[in-house]
Order: structure tokens, then C-alpha cells, then sequence
């Protein structure tokens, strides 16, 4: 991969690229963003004219079954209605994911899955990083405290705590070809232990909801508590109250894992629960600040697995 951060996943190399997703293309500039939409040119809007064009793409959507039924013969009211209606409700199941990625293949398997907006650049074992001059530390590709197995790629991006630091939060995609889920997650479970003595007995059953409003399901565990984090342009890591969560999902021919790691004071439902005036985050959205009550379960839903392939291999 070189010295560079990888891109494959959506992700923003350190060079500039533009990252992919199916909604936008967005780099930042203070408050405003490029955006190129698939009925506009590339233009310079505010953030919040993003929110503006969603809209107009969901009702000319709308608008486009709207006149197709209307010019079908024989078409009555109710079917109409009904037809009408099961769009509308689409629309609104889809409408959570726009802060998501488009779907990205995890390393060489055949896992496909959307990474929220939030995180810009991406890191494979590999990668060069800008602070740890030169390759990036194992400790900072991997969680310092745990090794997630069949790890393919980890995404690191920095907000804004309190004190005024930046500080890291992490998405990390992990396949594991013939894995076995229970086994997996026991030996999880029991490393946790051994760091986190407050680390749940069991996992907690999760049914993701996907775009088309349908359920994937999932184990999950979270723990809380001090854990080292790099903060932004320095060598060595701080200690600090954080949250680990780790997303299981069985999927027959591998097992996927999915880790979410930040510093408590940077997510956003932590900051928002403080209230004004205690925390000058408490008002920041996702777009800032990593929201842990809903980035995990977005992404989950959004898991897509090839079916393995019955072709006898070529040559």
C-alpha cells in the first residue's frame, strides 16, 4: 500500500482524493463542502444546502412514481395510493443511511459494507501515517488492549474535545474466512475480561435494520473505561476514559467483526447527555463528533455478503 493512508473504502488519501459514496463527493472547507449530485454540476453549496438537495431528489423520486401510475390504464385510486405509499415509506427507511458511504468491499472478501461519512481516511497494516513517521503503529491500527483477528482495515478520524485536543475515534473491519462466530466471540469476550472486569457476561442480540426496512442480525459488546488514545500530531498515547463496542455477525462462510473505539468526552450522545453549558460539544451532530447510539447499527445494516462462488477455479 505504500506510505500512503488507503482509499478503497470510501476513505480520503492524504494526497487530496475525493472519497467515494453513492450520495456525494465531499472535501472540506470550513463550513462548506463540494458536493456533485447526479442531476447537478460540480458546485460550491453550505452545508446546509446538502439537506436541500436530499429533499429534492426524494420528492422528484416521489414525484416520478407519482406520474408513471397516474398514466397507467386501468390504474384505480386505491392502487394508486397503495403503490404510492409503499415508496414513500422506502424512501423514509432509506433516508437514515445518507451519512454513510457508499458500499465498499472489506480487503479481498467478499463483505461489502457502508462506513459512515464521519470517517475520511482509512489505514491498512501497511500504511504510512503522518504522526507515526512512517508505517503506522500496531497499537494504533489495532486496539491497544486487544487484537481483533482477521483485521483488514482500521479508520481513524480526530474531533474536538473539551479541553482542546483532537482526539482519535476508530472504525475497524475485521473478516474472518471459516471462522467459527460463538468460538470467536468467547475468546473476545474473555481478553475483555481480563482488561475490563465489568465487561458483560453475554453479548447482546442486535436485528440491524437495512435501507429496505428488513433486519441483519448481530451480537454485540460494549465496554467502558480507560484506554490509550494518540492525540492528534503527538508520539505517545494519553490514558483516558473510552468505549469499545464490538459487532459480531455470522455469515456462514466467514465471520465479520466490526469495532468501534472513542474517547467517552468526544461522543456525541455522551456530550449531547451533558447538556448546555456543561460541554460546548453537547450540540454537535455526527457530521462532527462520532455518535456511537447510532453510527454502529447504521453501518450494520447496511452488511452485504457474496454468496460463495460453486465455478471449479480457473486454468
Amino acid at each position: 500500500m505504500g506510505s500512503g493512508a488507503a482509499t478503497r473504502n470510501g476513505a480520503r488519501a492524504r494526497g487530496g482524493q475525493s472519497p467515494r459514496g453513492l450520495t456525494c463527493r465531499a472535501g472540506r472547507n470550513e463550513n462548506k463542502r463540494w458536493v456533485r449530485t447526479s442531476f447537478l454540476p460540480v458546485h460550491f453549496v453550505a452545508q446546509s444546502d446538502m439537506w436541500q438537495i436530499y429533499s429534492k431528489r426524494v420528492l422528484a423520486a416521489t414525484l416520478s412514481v407519482t406520474v408513471g401510475l397516474a398514466s397507467l390504464p386501468g390504474c384505480g385510486g386505491s392502487a394508486y395510493e397503495s403503490l404510492t405509499n409503499r415508496r414513500l415509506d422506502q424512501l423514509r427507511a432509506s433516508a437514515p443511511f445518507r451519512v454513510l458511504w457508499g458500499s465498499s468491499q472489506i480487503g479481498e472478501s467478499p463483505v461489502k459494507i457502508r462506513v459512515p461519512m464521519a470517517y475520511k481516511t482509512s489505514y491498512t497494516p501497511l500504511s504510512g501515517h503522518p504522526d507515526d513517521g512512517g508505517r503506522i503503529k500496531p497499537d494504533r491500527f489495532q486496539p491497544p488492549f486487544i487484537e481483533l483477528p482477521g483485521l483488514q482495515m482500521c479508520y481513524e478520524e480526530f474531533a474536538g474535545a473539551p479541553d482542546g485536543s483532537r482526539l482519535p475515534f476508530y472504525c475497524y473491519l475485521a473478516v474472518i474466512p471459516n471462522g467459527n462466530a460463538q468460538t470467536q466471540m468467547k475468546q473476545l469476550q474473555e481478553e475483555l475480561k481480563a482488561k475490563f472486569p465489568d465487561t458483560p457476561d453475554t453479548w447482546s442480540h442486535v436485528d440491524a435494520k437495512t435501507p429496505t426496512d428488513k433486519a441483519v442480525p448481530w451480537t454485540m459488546i460494549r465496554v467502558e473505561g480507560e484506554q490509550p488514545f494518540y492525540p492528534k500530531n503527538e508520539k505517545e498515547p494519553k490514558v483516558m476514559p473510552g468505549i469499545l463496542e464490538l459487532w459480531v455477525h455470522d455469515a456462514g462462510s466467514s465471520v465479520v467483526l466490526i469495532g468501534w473505539r472513542t474517547p467517552t468526552s468526544i461522543d456525541a450522545k455522551g456530550a449531547a447527555a451533558a447538556g448546555p453549558g456543561t460541554n460546548p460539544f453537547a450540540q454537535l451532530t455526527t457530521q462532527n463528533n462520532p455518535d456511537f447510539s447510532t453510527m454502529p447499527a447504521l453501518s450494520a445494516g447496511t452488511l452485504q455478503v457474496e454468496p460463495p462462488s460453486d465455478a471449479p477455479p480457473a486454468g
